[in-house]
């Protein structure tokens, strides 16, 4: 083997093995930062050592030693001051404590939309309600105009008859009054019939009378006259 080809294998064994080693890994963002009592890296500290994340209150800059005077509150409520690097500072929260916040805000989004799912499934079992009701009364009034166009018909009806009514009334009223009219005049003929057969009566008694006094009259005359003519000699 040749010197090149030798430091060729040795070239691919290394190469080798860094990919074998190989392996993701990744930065931790959390972070322990010393509060001293002055803006100096040999300060006496206040406190060891403030987590990545932990609300601090600004009081000052020092642009010239890149510290920050800041307030602390313990969970006590105990306040502390002390100097702490500005570069260690953020105004935003660090992105675990946002991925947190983003979780929390997630869970409460999901809770609003369960809540709102919830709420909507009660809606629509309303709205289905509604929706029932409002067909069961356009039903009701259906059936209510079909009753009404009958009792307007019936109504009509009534008013044809009612108005027969009023005309046979009157009808029969004048047919009332012509009765009585009838009557009076058959009364009033019946008084004239009565009276003309009266004066009829009388009429042949007088002429009855009269026939018989005649006939008395030439019997008396004829036996006068047979009277005469028997004493007279005239008959033989």
């Amino acid at each position: 083997m040749t010197l090149g080809a030798a430091r060729l294998v040795v070239i691919i064994a290394i190469l080798s093995s860094f990919n074998i080693s190989a392996e993701t890994v990744f930065v931790r963002d959390t972070l322990y930062v010393p509060l001293r009592a002055a803006p100096t890296e040999d300060a006496r500290l206040v406190r060891s050592s403030l987590k990545s994340g932990t609300p601090l209150t600004v009081l000052a800059i020092d642009s010239e030693s890149g510290f920050s005077r800041v307030e602390y509150r313990e969970a006590n409520g105990h306040r502390i001051e002390g100097y702490i690097p500005s570069q260690y500072l953020d105004d935003q929260p660090t992105a675990r404590m946002q991925l947190k916040d983003a979780q929390a805000q997630g869970a409460q989004l999901r809770a609003k939309i369960d809540e709102l799912n919830e709420r909507r499934v009660a809606d629509q079992a309303s709205i289905d309600a509604l929706t029932e009701s409002f067909d069961a009364a356009n039903q009701q009034i259906f059936e209510l105009s079909t009753e009404l166009t009958k009792a307007q018909s019936e109504t009509v009806r009534v008013t044809d008859l009612a108005s027969d009514a009023i005309a046979l009334s009157e009808a029969l009223k004048s047919l009332k009054e012509a009765n009585l009219r009838l009557e009076n005049e058959l009364a009033t003929t019946d008084e004239k019939i009565a009276i003309l057969s009266e004066t009829r009566d009388q009429q042949w008694f007088l002429l009855g009378s009269v026939v018989v006094l005649s006939g008395a009259l030439v019997g008396f005359w004829i036996s006068r006259r047979v009277y005469h003519r028997r004493f007279s000699g005239g008959w033989s």
